[in-house]
């Protein structure tokens, strides 16, 4: 939902993900890449950087579609939510959709450097874990308006807290 909100942190980790996932696969396929890659803990970092500026440009394509979606909410006779659909509009959110995104991939490897755990992973999990009381809210309406039986609230429950334990252990 924060993409809607036009929040600044509505691309998240994903654009830091597709690089890592672009750079292993560049690893198998080029040869270059692949001896970098086994030079030890210098070639990983060298690996790390390119994985950082492989991250950029993806996160501007990333936010060249949300916000070209913000824009056509508007052209679908919905409520607009940016009146002033300019090309430095557009530029200036996509600016700080990259912002936020290079600040969240930065949060991850300290989170990382700190000896947290995997920073990305824990990114993750936050997210996963923040929509948790809103997913039981609307189940408890369900089980309300009898769209979903009670027994269920409690095996969901049980999947949430045993996700969370397992999580958490691994």
């Amino acid at each position: 939902g924060a993409l809607g909100q036009l929040a600044l942190f509505s691309l998240g980790i994903m654009p830091y993900i597709t690089a890592s996932i672009i750079m292993q696969l560049m690893t198998k396929v080029s040869p270059k890449i692949e001896a970098i890659a086994k030079e030890g803990p210098a070639g990983q970092r060298k690996i790390q950087t390119y994985t950082r500026y492989v991250t950029i440009p993806i996160a501007i394509v990333q936010g060249f579609f949300a916000v070209q979606t913000l824009f056509g909410f508007s052209a679908t006779g919905t409520i607009a939510l940016v009146e002033n659909q300019t090309f430095m509009t557009g530029a200036l959110l996509i600016l700080g959709l990259l912002g936020g995104a290079l600040f969240i991939m930065w949060l991850g490897e300290q989170i990382t450097e700190h000896g947290i755990g995997n920073g990305a992973s824990v990114l993750i999990m936050a997210g996963i874990v923040s929509s948790m009381p809103q997913v039981a809210l609307n189940l408890i309406e369900k089980v309300r308006e009898n769209e979903v039986p009670a027994e269920y609230v409690v095996i969901i429950g049980a999947l949430y807290i045993g996700m969370i334990f397992a999580t958490v252990y691994i």
